[in-house]
């Protein structure tokens, strides 16, 4: 019974079974761990707590320099009383109240760090780039694009605050299983997305981006998430709470869970 350290290979035979009873909610754990055992990134670590049966309730994962992924608690929270890794956690949000109770029992003084809205793209739906960009195409991205996207990519985290996302993440990883799309116009590459590595079926697509227009970061987006149904059986996009969802909604996302940073104080 409580919390035990396995290696990446086994997370997924262990956890498998928590993990899948809410897939959206879990997607961030699902796509760092695929990038994590992908990659063979040294200092990560996953955990899970079983309980007096001996069944996985709960589960973590987290890469070095990043919050502390947890799966959904079980009723009464009790993995919390004895998870040693340190905050900052990132939690379920209807878990938040159990976990806040639960770290002032141990003597924390915690404040939410920020939020992520998770969204599952519908069975139905049909994305369609050329509904936003007509003039232009898709393309997977090979090889010979890696200095254009490593390119891209480093401008686009140079302009955002406290962001831990490696390049590797977003350049080594999509180039080596085929889940980098970018939109061309005439030929020539305007813009680009991601999508991580499939896990339990599960996709998510990030970080479209374009140096040049916002409309082609958009119509990248969207060719991503076209090419995510031929490869996954669940297909995820995130965003900030308040944020502009229209472009999910028109393509056909739902918001399903919501996601919250703990941090501690003092």
């Amino acid at each position: 019974m409580g919390w035990s350290t396995i290696d990446a290979d086994a997370f997924l035979a262990v956890a498998g079974d928590l993990l899948r009873q809410d897939l959206v909610a879990h997607a961030p754990l699902l796509s760092e761990l695929g990038f994590l055992a992908a990659q063979r990134v040294a200092g990560a670590a996953f955990g899970v707590w079983s309980d007096a049966a001996d069944r996985v309730g709960a589960a973590y994962v987290v890469a070095p320099g990043h919050p502390v992924l947890l799966s959904r608690l079980p009723d009464g929270g009790a993995p919390v009383d004895d998870l040693v890794v340190g905050l900052p956690w990132e939690v379920d949000v209807r878990d938040l109240p159990v976990v806040e109770r639960r770290l002032s029992g141990r003597g924390f003084t915690t404040r939410e760090g920020g939020a992520l809205r998770l969204h599952r793209l519908a069975d139905g739906a049909r994305p369609e780039p050329a509904s936003v960009d007509p003039r232009g195409r898709a393309r997977i991205a090979g090889e010979p694009d890696r200095a254009l996207l490593a390119r891209w990519y480093a401008e686009l985290l140079a302009g955002l605050d406290d962001d831990a996302t490696e390049l590797s993440f977003l350049v080594d990883e999509p180039l080596d299983q085929g889940g980098a799309v970018l939109w061309e116009v005439d030929g020539v590459p305007v813009a680009v997305a991601v999508r991580t590595r499939v896990v339990a079926g599960v996709t998510k697509i990030t970080a479209a981006w374009s140096p040049f227009e916002p409309r082609y970061a958009d119509a990248a987006f969207v060719a991503a998430c076209r090419a995510a149904r031929e490869s996954a059986t669940t297909v995820v996009a995130v965003d900030r709470p308040g944020a502009d969802d229209r472009l999910l909604r028109r393509v056909g996302f739902e918001a399903v869970a919501r996601r919250v940073l703990v941090v501690g104080e003092g």
